[in-house]
């Protein structure tokens, strides 16, 4: 129980912190609730008294019952004021107050716990009740407040006329209560146990309203799998809800049976019973009446709040939990960087996810310098994409460290090091706010803002299209938002994120398989582009297209977390190695070569030497040989 009110306190404290006004309001609705029931009961027995003595002027009932009336009402208005528009303006303050602190605390989550299923789970399940929840919460303690404090002031009353009235009252409310507990903890069982198959209708519910799923559900039969798995886990949903649901209905059938004998029938026959054997006066029989249904009503109601904030407890673990998460690498540096970039050093680093046994890296030797166009280059989970994560510190390395600027990246701010690199991930995101956002990943403020968002369009050759648009660069990316947002082609979608890489003033650039969905002429231009016009960038490149790296000062190819080959193109061509089967292969895939051509290939150009093929490369004649 304990524990169960310092959760919820917990909970409350952030509608405290959020809504101090409403606070405040919650105290004078605590008051006026307890006047408003206490009050009432010794004005009825006034007034019954008055009218019985038989010497009273009806002009002074009359009076008292004003006075009644006008304490109901103004005290009722003020439970009215606070419940209806109150309740509902400050639940929308909390609700927006407490999401950008949510959301500004997902930045502190550590990128391996994103990967927990785990985790995952429950940093859902805190997102989506943590807006609402907290200011309900609140709501059940004040309410609680307000009960106790109404029943010890109504209980007392009853004990000075009839103590047993007390106990009959207490009887009924603690009955309803504990069978309402064991709903209550029936009813979560449930959902909790349910809890996977939820998440899987959540998901394909989702994939049935997104647009980038359209188009496969339209032209394939993967729709019938995802409505059978929806059938599926509706049905192990269903079964035990209906199982629940069963006992459930019994159990509510005898909170009414309590409600109606013991509670009513209970109150009524003893309450007759004194009037009629002599050991009540009237003015006490009809205020008794008033404060013992309504002593019983608010205990019964003190209960379920009682039951209501254990439940909460139980939801609230999640919100807490993740409010009060203390990651591991985030904010773990408390050093900034000293320097402009001059160089990054990873030495002898192995890497294992946490929750793989193997190695994703191992033993990894690299030096990267203010300048270098680096290729990283391997086949699927060979560990290119593991050492970019590592590069952005979204994990520390198992084994090993690496240094920016002889500076330690375990002693050096997360955000700090970030900066420094501007990425396209190989799973970019396009976002539905504008096309300038979309490029800037901020606020476009100004006209030095849009001037930059149309130069880096015009880079990546998207200015034309865009400016066609009748908001130009302020129209809104996709249609989920607005039917007159822009639909770009995968292409373009590629294309508009390596527009975000020339809209940064990062030092270094890491672009991780950035034209996979342009065609190769496009992919040669964009590539072309980007060595041209950052020329004095670091630019890491992860590729699998070997042609689009050809020009790069190094190339390592990694295999199994290892590098296993390093050198410029032609170096790795004479050691005819790995990256030589490879990129020959791919040639042939491209262009339409016999096996003989190719050998012949391979032979010529381990005949030439280094310095030969160098030259080739100067007079342009490789250049125009992009596959």
């Amino acid at each position: 129980m304990f524990k169960a009110f310092a959760k919820n306190f917990k909970m409350a404290k952030y509608v405290m912190k959020l809504c101090p006004v409403y606070v405040v309001c919650s105290i004078i609705y605590i008051i006026a609730a307890v006047i408003n029931a206490v009050v009432p009961v010794f004005l009825i027995r006034l007034a019954t008294q008055m009218f019985t003595d038989g010497n009273t002027q009806i002009s002074e009932i009359l009076l008292l019952m004003g006075v009644y009336l006008i304490i109901v009402i103004v005290m009722s208005g003020i439970g009215l004021f606070y419940n209806g528009w109150l309740s509902q303006r400050y639940r929308v303050i909390f609700q927006y107050s407490i999401q950008y602190q949510m959301f500004n605390k997902s930045r502190d989550v550590d990128y391996a716990d994103f990967d927990n299923p785990e985790f995952y789970a429950s940093y859902n399940r805190a997102l989506n009740d943590g807006s609402w929840r907290g200011f309900n919460i609140y709501n059940s303690l004040v309410n609680f407040v307000r009960t106790v404090v109404t029943i010890i002031a109504m209980g007392v009353v009853i004990v000075l006329s009839d103590y047993i009235l007390l106990i009959i009252a207490a009887v009924s409310a603690v009955s309803t209560v504990l069978i309402r507990m064991i709903i209550n903890k029936m009813n979560y069982n449930v959902w909790k146990k349910n809890q996977e198959n939820y998440r899987m209708t959540w998901y394909i519910n989702r994939v049935f309203y997104q647009q980038k799923y359209a188009a496969e559900l339209k032209s394939t039969p993967v729709n019938d799998i995802l409505i059978d798995e929806v059938k599926k886990h509706n049905k192990i949903i269903n079964k035990a809800s209906m199982k629940n649901d069963a006992f459930v209905g019994v159990l509510n059938s005898i909170i009414s049976f309590i409600q109606v004998v013991l509670k009513e029938g209970g109150i009524y026959i003893y309450l007759a019973y004194c009037l009629l054997s002599g050991n009540m006066l009237l003015a006490v029989f009809t205020s008794m009446i008033t404060a013992s249904l309504s002593f019983t009503d608010t205990f019964t109601n003190m209960l379920q709040i009682f039951v209501q904030i254990q439940e909460d407890a139980l939801y609230t673990a999640d919100f807490l939990s993740y409010m009060e998460y203390k990651p591991k690498v985030e904010h773990s540096g408390k050093v900034s960087i000293n320097g402009a970039f001059e160089k990054l050093e990873i030495k002898n680093v192995t890497f294992a996810y946490p929750s793989n046994e193997y190695n994703s890296l191992v033993d990894v030797d690299l030096t990267i310098k203010k300048g270098d166009k680096l290729a990283i280059v391997g086949l699927n989970g060979a560990g290119k994409t593991t050492l970019i994560k590592l590069l952005l510190k979204f994990y520390n390395p198992t084994k090993g460290e690496i240094f920016y600027n002889n500076q330690s990246y375990l002693d050096l701010k997360e955000n700090e090091i970030r900066k420094e690199f501007s990425i396209i991930f190989q799973d970019f995101q396009i976002y539905s706010t504008s096309i300038a956002e979309n490029v800037l990943m901020r606020e476009c403020k100004n006209e030095e803002d849009e001037k930059l968002v149309l130069d880096c369009l015009d880079k990546v050759g998207l200015k034309d299209k865009i400016l066609d648009f009748d908001e130009g660069i302020n129209t809104l990316v996709t249609r989920e938002l607005a039917d007159s947002g822009a639909v770009f082609s995968g292409g373009e979608k590629q294309r508009l994120v390596i527009a975000r890489v020339f809209a940064s003033n990062s030092a270094i650039y890491i672009l991780d398989e950035p034209t996979a969905s342009l065609d190769p002429l496009a992919e040669a231009q964009i590539n072309s582009l980007i060595m041209e016009k950052a020329n004095d960038k670091t630019i890491i490149v992860i590729a699998h297209r070997l042609s689009t790296v050809v020009d790069a000062d190094r190339i390592i190819l990694i295999e199994d977390g290892r590098i296993i080959e390093d050198g410029t193109h032609e170096q790795l061509m004479l050691l005819n190695g790995k990256y030589c089967t490879m990129f020959t292969v791919q040639a042939a895939m491209y262009k339409d070569f016999s096996e003989i051509e190719i050998e012949e290939y391979k032979e010529t150009i381990h005949k030439q030497s280094i310095d030969e093929r160098r030259s080739e490369r100067r007079r342009g004649l490789l250049r125009g040989r992009w596959w």
